[in-house]
């Protein structure tokens, strides 16, 4: 199962700033770029992962701070690049699941992803995933057993 994880250290390392708490996209040319450079090539039913660094930038904000971003007439974050190109590439790509750590994918995306395409879409997780063949005693094959560690 391939996946993808924007860093912050790709983006530091590329200088693009992230201003998480504010409606900036991360262009699509941008994560093709990561996929190149990182040699990842795509089945499909794999998963996709962005980490921009929000959920660690929240967890040091004071209370007052988490309370403001909770009160946001709209969830306006650092996200994928909202376009046509990019709900095409991850259609073309076949992805089983979309994840991130910011709320970018399920407020923005979610019409789009969940209902337009059925694809799942996992939002402001710190998470490990793991999977391993389902033991099957004298089995030929197996199908995959996805844990996920909150």
């Amino acid at each position: 199962m391939a996946s993808i994880i924007l860093t912050v250290s790709w983006a530091a390392e590329k200088s693009i700033q992230l201003n998480l708490f504010e409606a900036i996209q991360i262009p699509l040319l941008q994560l093709q770029e990561l996929i190149k450079k990182r040699h990842i090539t795509f089945r499909p039913g794999d998963i996709l992962f962005t980490r921009t660094g929000f959920t660690e930038a929240y967890d040091v904000l004071i209370e007052a701070g988490q309370v403001a971003l909770s009160q946001r007439l709209t969830a306006s974050f650092s996200g994928v690049e909202l376009s046509e190109a990019t709900f095409r590439s991850l259609w073309e790509s076949q992805f089983a699941v979309v994840a991130g750590d910011s709320s970018s994918f399920e407020f923005v995306l979610y019409e789009w992803l969940l209902a337009g395409q059925g694809m799942s879409i996992g939002e402001i997780h710190s998470l490990f995933v793991n999977s391993m063949p389902l033991k099957v005693p004298g089995g030929v094959a197996s199908p995959p057993n996805a844990v996920d560690i909150f």
